[in-house]
């Protein structure tokens, strides 16, 4: 009895353990909580940025356990548009940062990764337009900026790398 205990048990545990292994699920504005969504100081971020107020909101207890998606039939301006959006940075919360693919609201959101930008792009954080074109990548904001250089975003990228390295060596 008892060796068929440990041998169920054993076999228990090599069936959990790739569950336990797994790296934690891409969040979606069609899959992830609300509330889940502000737990995380980067998710929180992205959910700030699309949904401004929406903690704050007198109802946030009522609904907090919605998505996003779940919450756009009650407020029209919730758009599948924004939503798709909202989907791309939250994918980039868990992408090591890039100048072709993250908002520069996210590189703003870390320190290590916002000094690259003061370093390189000063006075960017500042600018009267910065609300404007915070949801944009580097590399899209270059199309409206002739001083942003291929060579510039390629020195950027290189720093953001090693900064994302840092980041990543000191959370372990």
């Amino acid at each position: 009895m008892h060796r068929h205990l440990v041998a169920s048990f054993a076999s228990l545990v090599l069936v959990l353990m790739p569950l336990a292994t797994a790296a934690a699920p891409l969040p979606t504005s069609g899959k992830t909580p609300i509330a889940t969504l502000a737990k995380d100081p980067m998710t929180r971020e992205v959910l700030d940025a699309y949904l401004p107020g929406v903690q704050s909101h007198p109802k946030y207890f009522d609904f907090q356990w919605q998505t996003p998606r779940e919450l756009q039939r009650f407020d029209p301006r919730i758009t599948d548009d924004a939503l798709t959006q909202m989907d791309k940075a939250l994918a980039a919360t868990r992408a090591p940062p890039s100048v072709e693919t993250t908002p520069i609201f996210l590189l703003a959101a870390r320190p290590e990764t916002r000094a690259v930008l003061e370093t390189y792009m000063p006075g960017m954080l500042q600018h009267p337009n910065y609300p404007k074109f915070r949801y944009i990548s580097l590399k899209a904001l270059q199309g409206f900026d002739p001083r942003i250089t291929d060579e510039t975003l390629g020195v950027v990228q290189a720093e953001l790398e090693a900064a994302g390295a840092l980041e990543t060596a000191r959370s372990k």
